[in-house]
Parts: C-alpha cells; sequence; structure tokens
C-alpha cells in the first residue's frame, strides 16, 4: 500500500476570558488611573526553549506598544492545564489570557468566554473561515467566536541523519511510501537503534499524531472533519487500515518500548 506525504493542522489559540477579566480590579490590580494594569497569562508552551522565545518575545512588542499594561507570563503544565483552568475559573483568580486547543477541552468549559465578534469586526477578513470555523463555539465563519487564532502547525515525523547513517540509508532520503518506511524501520533497527521513540504517559500523544499523519494520506479534508460531527465512523475503513499500520509498527518492534511511561 503506497501512501502519499500529509499533514493535518492543528489550531493552537489564544483566549481571553470575559469573566476572568471583570475580576482584575476586583482581585485588588490598580486600575488604569493608577498605573499600569497587568494581564496574567497561561501557557503549557511557554517553558520550551523555542516557543517560550517567541512568546517573550511577543510580550516585549505588546508592552512597547502598550506602555499601560504589563504581561506577567507564566509557564503551566500541560498534563493538567485544563483542571488548572477550571479551578482558576471557580476561584474567580486573577488569570485573563491563555492558551489552548480548539478541541473540547476548551468547548467543554466555553460557557465562561468572551465572544469576540464585535471586537475583530474590522480584522475578522484577515483570518481563514477555517481557523474562525475552529474557533467558533456553533462552527460558524462569522459569528459565536470565543477563541482568537494564533497559529497552526503541521504533523509529521522527525528523523535523525546520523541514524539513517548508521543503518546504511541515505541521510537526505526520507521514506516517501509505508513500504519504504517499514524498509527504514527494519534496518534501524537491525543495527541496534529504535525506529520510533514515542512519549504516551497521561496522554497518547505520540499514537495520536501518528494517527494524524496516516489518515491525512487517506482521507479528505471534508473526512476528516468528520470525526467532529459524526459524519466519519470510527468504522471507517481508512481509520481501521490506520490503526492496523500503527499495530504493525508496534508488533514488529519499531517502537520504543517504554513510550507509555515517557511523557510527551
Amino acid at each position: 500500500m503506497k501512501t502519499k506525504k500529509g499533514r493535518i493542522l492543528v489550531l493552537i489559540v489564544i483566549l481571553l476570558s470575559i469573566t476572568l477579566t471583570g475580576q482584575i480590579f476586583a482581585q485588588g490590580q490598580k486600575a488604569p488611573k493608577d498605573g499600569p494594569i497587568t494581564l496574567t497569562v497561561w501557557n503549557f508552551k511557554y517553558a520550551e526553549e523555542i516557543a517560550g522565545k517567541a512568546f517573550r518575545e511577543m510580550d516585549k512588542l505588546f508592552m512597547e506598544q502598550n506602555p499601560g499594561v504589563i504581561i506577567d507570563h507564566q509557564a503551566q503544565p500541560e498534563s493538567n492545564f485544563y483542571q488548572m483552568l477550571l479551578s482558576a475559573f471557580s476561584a474567580k483568580s486573577s488569570l485573563d489570557v491563555f492558551l489552548t486547543h480548539t478541541d473540547q477541552r476548551a468547548w467543554g468549559i466555553s460557557e465562561s468566554f468572551h465572544v469576540f465578534d464585535s471586537d475583530i469586526a474590522d480584522v475578522m477578513n484577515t483570518y481563514s473561515a477555517t481557523a474562525l470555523q475552529a474557533c467558533s463555539e456553533t462552527n460558524s465563519a462569522n459569528s459565536d467566536i470565543k477563541i482568537l487564532p494564533l497559529t497552526a502547525q503541521g504533523v509529521g515525523f522527525y528523523y535523525n541523519k546520523e541514524n539513517f547513517r548508521k543503518a546504511g540509508l541515505d541521510p537526505a532520503k526520507s521514506p516517501s511510501d509505508w513500504e519504504s518506511f517499514l524498509d527504514a524501520c527494519t534496518k534501524l533497527k537491525n543495527v541496534g537503534i529504535t525506529p520510533i521513540i514515542l512519549g504516551n504517559q497521561g496522554s497518547p500523544f505520540g499514537i495520536d499524531f501518528i494517527y494524524r499523519v496516516i489518515l491525512g494520506t487517506l482521507l479528505s479534508e471534508s473526512e476528516i472533519d468528520g470525526f467532529a460531527d459524526g459524519r466519519t465512523k470510527f468504522t471507517n475503513p481508512a481509520f481501521v487500515q490506520a490503526t492496523e499500520m500503527i499495530k504493525e509498527l508496534y508488533d514488529r518492534g519499531f517502537v520504543n518500548v517504554d513510550n507509555g511511561s515517557l511523557p510527551y
């Protein structure tokens, strides 16, 4: 079976909660006439070297353009991030802005979120329709926008060129179909190198991302969207095929045996 290269974009977004924003001054922070306003930001990517650097630069630029605002950007663990948000909501903490995904983890607590429709009316046309739909509570491209799009990321495989050399593979040529991918895994394993390293502790992100890569080559965009509204079933032949492909990777010993105890 030959698969095409593909990727599925996953939106990661910044969200502002009006309920919490309304508590800024009630929590004892300074009103504008008394001095700078402090915005408290939670971010599960902030501790990462590359992402954190980008966010710090964004904070710097924002504060330069808005001298009356101080950003208190705090790194938080991703493993229990949404439970922490619920606790912050209940405690009416000083949290103002936070990073989130556009999935049920966010929409399950979205009753506290601010509707941005009127706030972004003059720039709404700068966002793609698909981005706005992902950020709308009702999947609309022009209403019920409760999350602001920040970025999209591609999902794929990274490979170690030095390990390819050790296995006799061409480091400048990545596998282009399933057969060549399995062949590369076999050669890596034969020289004592574990072909695929995953971290699935807590949440099976490693398996999840492999599903996304494979299904991005087997299903259309509409079929992929169908998983969200039930049009596409998990009994779909493509999903069954993807599951069998992932199982083959495990059965042939291509995945690190400690994947279940390693965090993503």
